[in-house]
């Protein structure tokens, strides 16, 4: 999302930021499969280390994003979606997790559609 910000020349007008729902990688740099991924899709040059979704992330974004329903339940576990800013990035269906199905490629497919239709809507 942030690449297709950076391009659209809308850098001043977002704050695009990533947080984990689980704690088994919090503290680490972006995994390397997913690195491989990114810089495959000419995305490179950054680092991103993982941490963990706050309560207080709910008040500070006007939208958030997730993959799955696993990840909805537990962001919906940390804090109540009173004004209904949590949804999928992909509105009615999850990006299965390349962690667990390896399938890199699909999941980057699938969240650059997400990221793509949610920023057209916003944007046009």
């Amino acid at each position: 999302m942030k690449k297709m910000v950076h391009e659209r020349g809308l850098d001043d007008e977002f704050e695009v930021d990533s947080a984990a729902t689980s704690l088994e990688a919090i503290g680490e740099d972006v995994y390397h499969k997913a690195r491989i991924e990114l810089i495959k899709n000419g995305i490179n040059g950054f680092s991103h280390i993982s941490r963990r979704y706050r309560k207080d992330d709910y008040n500070h974004f006007d939208r958030i994003y997730v993959m799955d329903s696993n990840n909805m339940n537990n962001i919906l576990r940390i804090t109540e979606d009173r004004d209904g800013k949590i949804q999928k990035l992909l509105k009615n269906r999850d990006i299965a997790d390349p962690w667990y199905t390896d399938d890199f490629d699909k999941a980057f497919s699938e969240i650059k559609k997400g990221c793509r239709d949610i920023l057209d809507e916003l944007v046009d």
